[in-house]
């Protein structure tokens, strides 16, 4: 698992009281998780909104952070 990154979608963003991404953040104590790369995406699985993005920096980042 070392060279896991962690994408985290924040779905139900459509919905009113979503958690938003940067309280999710917060709960998960993401900021502490310095040892590999993490990004946290708002989506909508309903609609697909944010799904695309959250796999556009998933591919890239990937990559770099095997190679690492």
């Amino acid at each position: 698992m070392r060279h896991c990154v962690l994408l985290v979608f924040a779905n139900k963003q459509d919905l009113a009281g979503a958690m938003s991404p940067q309280e999710l953040t917060d709960r998960l104590g993401l900021q502490a998780m310095q040892s590999r790369p993490w990004f946290v995406h708002p989506s909508c699985a309903m609609s697909g909104q944010g799904l695309s993005e959250g796999l556009q920096w998933l591919s890239p980042v990937s990559y770099t952070h095997l190679r690492a």
